[in-house]
């Protein structure tokens, strides 16, 4: 037969759980408020260990930048390029909220708002959410077609691949091949530029974007502006 618990004993338990619940809520992760990947880091000063170049973030994100430290972040859905120069900023959707520092945004011209990365990203390969999606039969029969004003586009990837395969539509030739380095590929990094008003398809893994490049493109656009996601 089980002994009753004293009153003091039970009493102790009792505080001790109050406390738990006061003390479980200051504890809880960061990461648990965070939000789906909103911005992309472009460029940043070299000599850090947590964010890396071409890393996805994810809205309530903080990140501290030491004085005259440099960030330059560009936000997929609103097409706005912030460069940030010292200060605490705060992820969001659309831009950051900076305090402490300098900012600058400017609005450019960029493919990113026709998706919308999902939590399942976090910074790595994972789910990709089209808007206003047709069916699977009718996506896999018309890619997106994208125009980019630079010849030497961005691939972002949305799924893990060890290559990417490029070839031209508008006329005859062979089908490229190019390695992927962690979730990207940058054909500029490659040397590879692509010719004025030409039409190509990029495909890796069953899935396949139509790039057009603009007739007078050129190169030397920020990332954000040349960006594909695939």
């Amino acid at each position: 037969m089980l002994k009753p618990i004293p009153r003091t004993a039970l009493q102790g338990l009792l505080w001790s759980a109050a406390g738990l619940s006061l003390v479980l809520p200051l504890t809880t992760s960061p990461a648990s408020g965070a939000g789906a990947p909103t911005a992309i880091v472009e460029d940043a000063d070299p000599g850090r260990s947590d964010i890396g170049l071409f890393e996805m973030l994810e809205s309530g994100r903080k990140i501290v930048l030491k004085e005259k430290e440099r960030l330059i972040l560009g936000y997929l859905q609103s097409c706005v390029q912030e460069t940030i120069v010292g200060g605490r900023l705060v992820i969001g959707q659309t831009e950051s909220l900076v305090s402490g520092g300098q900012v600058k945004r400017k609005k450019v011209e960029c493919t990113g708002g026709q998706v919308t990365l999902d939590e399942a990203t976090k910074g790595k390969a994972g789910v990709v959410v089209f808007r206003n999606a047709p069916n699977r039969k009718s996506a896999t029969a018309e890619p997106r077609i994208v125009t980019i004003r630079d010849t030497s586009p961005f691939v972002y990837l949305t799924m893990a691949v060890g290559k990417i395969y490029l070839r031209r539509l508008d006329r005859p030739g062979p089908t490229r091949s190019v390695g992927v380095s962690g979730n990207s590929v940058d054909l500029r990094g490659a040397g590879i530029a692509l010719v004025p008003g030409g039409s190509y398809e990029v495909a890796a893994n069953g899935r396949q974007v139509r790039i057009k490049i603009a007739a007078g493109a050129g190169g030397g656009l920020s990332l954000l502006e040349r960006m594909v996601i695939l």
